[in-house]
């Protein structure tokens, strides 16, 4: 079952193995952006007449069965056409704002959230709108699909983030703590979070030894 994906990144300091998770990673957070279903070993999810078996199973009866045109511009965007993103979160919101209870609607917007703050918005207060919004729609993608097991990695990154930014650092370090014992679960998925969180610092750190067993775990899964 292939659900690692990645593309490009940081030169790499650590063996092999775990380089070739590493390696991929295009921004702080794009190695976790691929939503593809937990189920499903392509590289990106059906956006043309298929709806993805776990990814959001959640929807509300009034929600279009068939991945609407706002879905197809968001990987469209993710994967291809980065400067497209803007219309793209655009296109999730307004889906949103429809079907306010449609996880996977509501998903792809906390994602979208979470991309941009990844990609260096022109301030810190932009980055930290981001972050919030990044959260709440987490927050609530896991309340509507709770079997989806991968919104945590996702949620706990954002939370991270926002609490590093109001200098709580013992909350920090919390969802850190949480991200590590998912990852522990299933490397597969939730090391990569945990690696990009705990990646920036001194290398002789504990954090990071085990960020790299754990992404070697994970390279073992492609």
């Amino acid at each position: 079952m292939k659900r690692v994906i990645l593309s490009r990144g940081p030169s790499c300091t650590i063996p092999a193995a775990a380089c070739l998770v590493m390696v991929g990673m295009a921004a702080a957070y794009a190695s976790m952006l691929l939503l593809t279903p937990a189920s499903d070993s392509s590289t990106e999810p059906a956006v043309n007449g298929k709806q993805p078996e776990l990814i959001l199973a959640h929807t509300s009866p009034e929600v279009p069965t068939t991945p609407p045109s706002f879905e197809a511009a968001f990987f469209d965007a993710l994967n291809r056409h980065p400067d497209r993103r803007q219309a793209a979160l655009e296109g999730v919101r307004s889906h949103v704002m429809k079907f306010p209870d449609d996880a996977r609607g509501v998903l792809l917007l906390g994602v979208a959230h979470l991309w941009t703050a990844a990609e260096n918005p022109p301030s810190q207060d932009v980055v930290y709108e981001h972050l919030v919004l990044a959260r709440h729609y987490l927050d609530r993608a896991a309340r509507l699909n709770p079997a989806d097991d991968r919104i945590p990695s996702w949620l706990l990154s954002a939370e991270v983030s926002v609490a590093q930014a109001e200098g709580r650092t013992s909350d920090a370090a919390a969802s850190v703590a949480l991200l590590l014992a998912l990852a522990e679960r299933d490397p597969c998925f939730h090391s990569v979070a945990y690696a990009i969180n705990v990646w920036d610092g001194p290398r002789e750190r504990a954090e990071l030894a085990q960020a790299q067993r754990l992404l070697e775990a994970a390279a073992a899964c492609n």
